[in-house]
């Protein structure tokens, strides 16, 4: 019995869980190298214009 339900509930469930997980990973990391260009670009930027 349980083990009917558990290999129903993984046949639909587990793709799903792991393309959800991928998305997230991806976010995660794209977020990361995104934010890591925009603070790279924002500190050259403000160092060829000094605020004071």
């Amino acid at each position: 019995m349980f083990n009917n339900i558990w290999n129903a509930l993984s046949n639909s469930v587990w793709p799903f869980t792991v393309a959800v997980f991928n998305l997230w990973a991806i976010g995660k990391v794209g977020g990361f190298f995104i934010s890591i260009i925009i603070r790279v670009i924002a500190d050259s930027y403000h160092e060829m214009h000094p605020l004071d």
